[in-house]
């Protein structure tokens, strides 16, 4: 059978260039970058998936600083074969395709993304598993099955909810503020899809109501500002 999905192909200058361009993007279109750890610790020794909500066309440049600058990770990202035959540089920094209206590339594209993250403890995979932009504030979130479907593949493997959310409020720039959930770790006792795709659902879920009163009561203390727009970097540096 050909292939239908398009695989990665990916370089350390690639994987460079991506990542300048994701924190120069993040640094001009937002005024800070927050982020809310979990209590739980990441587990380092297996591979992980992280499981995030859809809302906005930043959310690659987003989830790729996370990974790559924040949790110091190795970056894959499934994400519409359209997009990535439109933007075949994503392929160079850990992007491949599927359509997930097609039965054989779906098949195809869980197989390959579990093969991607099989035994490799230092590599993270981005999945988007509403399929489609969303706003942040729908309920209930509508979560495909193909993230719990490549976790079930994997087997020894961490799967992570993530809430991504954009506010603008007293800026002239919006400011992003990401909540990494509490991780669910499994080795080898990985759920059936069904069951462990409503407790992703319900982890989003979870993540995003939670970080949308912290932000809407104005309790930021316990989120860390990971990024600042550039100007307060240069007028920090003209200090020094």
């Amino acid at each position: 059978m050909d292939s239908k999905i398009i695989k990665v192909n990916k370089t350390a200058f690639g994987v460079k260039l991506a990542r300048m361009n994701a924190r120069l993007q993040l640094s001009w279109y937002f005024d800070k970058v927050f982020i809310q750890f979990p209590e739980a610790k990441l587990n380092t020794s297996q591979p992980l998936i992280i499981a995030i909500n859809h809302s906005g066309w930043l959310d690659t440049a987003v989830s790729l600083f996370l990974v790559e600058d924040v949790l110091k990770r190795d970056y894959y990202m499934m994400a519409a074969i359209g997009t990535v035959k439109e933007h075949q540089f994503m392929r160079k920094f850990g992007v491949f395709g599927m359509d997930k209206d097609d039965i054989f590339s779906v098949s195809q594209g869980v197989r390959y993304a579990a093969a991607l993250l099989q035994e490799r403890a230092e590599r993270c995979l981005v999945m988007f598993p509403q399929g489609d932009w969303m706003r942040s504030t729908k309920r209930p979130l509508r979560i495909l099955p193909g993230t719990a479907q490549v976790a079930r593949f994997v087997k020894h493997v961490t799967v992570v909810p993530v809430a991504f959310y954009y506010d603008i409020f007293l800026k002239k720039r919006p400011e992003v503020y990401i909540r990494i959930g509490e991780p669910m770790t499994f080795k080898g006792d990985v759920p059936p899809t069904n069951q462990l795709t409503e407790m992703i659902r319900q982890g989003i879920e979870r993540e995003l109501d939670a970080v949308q009163a912290n932000v809407y009561e104005n309790r930021l203390e316990t989120f860390e500002i990971a990024l600042r727009n550039f100007k307060y970097r240069f007028r920090e540096s003209q200090n020094d």
